[in-house]
This record gives C-alpha cells, sequence and structure tokens, in this order.
C-alpha cells in the first residue's frame, strides 16, 4: 500500500476511485506477463523526469544489507538508454536522473508497444 499521504490525494470521500481501472491494469499485465518472460540479466532504463530525489534507504543498506526504492505504481521502462535520457529532464536541467534496471528472477514486466 502507497505510504498515507499519497494515498490520500487518490481518494475522494475516503473511497479509492480508481480500484476497477488498477485492478483491470495489473490483472492485464500479469496476462501478458505470463506469456513473455523477461531474461534474467535485461538491462532496462526509465528516465525519471528531472523530478525525483532518490531515499536515503537507496544509498544506506538496512539491517539486512538491501537498499533501493520501491515504486509505488506501474514502471515505465525502455530497452534504449537514448530514449530514457530524452525522459530524464536533463533538457530542463532540474534533477535529470536515469535508472539502470537489471531484470532478476522475481521481475514482471508487459510489452505493451503495440498496444
Amino acid at each position: 500500500r502507497a505510504p498515507e499521504e499519497d494515498y490520500k490525494r487518490f481518494t475522494a470521500d475516503g473511497v479509492n476511485t480508481y480500484a476497477t481501472p488498477i485492478f483491470v491494469l495489473v490483472s492485464a499485465v500479469n496476462k501478458i506477463s505470463a506469456t513473455m518472460k523477461l531474461p534474467a540479466g535485461l538491462e532496462l532504463f526509465r528516465g525519471t523526469g528531472g523530478k525525483m530525489e532518490l531515499p536515503d534507504s537507496f544509498f544506506k543498506a538496512d539491517s539486512q544489507g538491501r537498499v533501493g526504492f520501491m515504486e509505488y505504481g506501474f514502471l515505465s521502462t525502455t530497452a534504449k538508454m537514448e530514449v530514457a535520457i530524452q525522459y530524464s529532464g536533463v533538457e530542463d536541467g532540474a534533477l535529470p536522473m536515469v535508472l539502470r534496471i537489471v531484470t532478476g528472477s522475481i521481475d514482471r514486466g508487459a510489452c505493451v508497444q503495440e498496444l
């Protein structure tokens, strides 16, 4: 579940109005990803749009030696670093950043390029 302050932004009168669309999208990604396996070691990239600051947990290991952060929604990526750079915020001069993501055995995804 998303942090409380983020969750409140997407509710109306205390009722989350996005339950059905989120369920449908998750279901679609699960069905597509069942027919398409991401190979372990696949490099994917994501431009953050110049609007993201990484949390301390990205740099400082926890008690079990883990570092990183969690995205609370769908994460669009590309296999082309040049495309991610276009979305990095580099032209805006804000806080340009490109994340390099290497897939592992638990990652799931669905190519929706043709949809």
